[in-house]
């Protein structure tokens, strides 16, 4: 546990009387709860916005009997020349 000395904006410091008063907590317990919702706020959408892993599943097209130099020249032999 620390002590900690912080500057609030005037409106900030008006939420947390507000909040003081309708709680009936302390300076300190009111900030120290109001901390933990945001934390946990945080946390449930750090696990909902993670981007899921997908699988990759190489196929097998056949193969191409021809020396490809580019993936335009690929393109151009898979798909013929109107692939444009």
């Amino acid at each position: 546990m620390g002590r900690h000395t912080l500057t609030l904006d005037e409106d900030v410091e008006a939420f947390l009387a507000e909040e003081q008063e309708r709680t009936g907590q302390p300076f300190k317990g009111v900030v120290n709860e109001l901390l933990r919702e945001v934390r946990q706020r945080r946390l449930a959408e750090a696990k909902t916005s993670r981007k899921k892993a997908c699988a990759v599943k190489a196929l097998s097209v056949g193969r191409i009997r021809h020396a490809v130099v580019s993936v335009s020249e690929a393109l151009e032999y898979a798909e013929g020349s109107g692939f444009r």
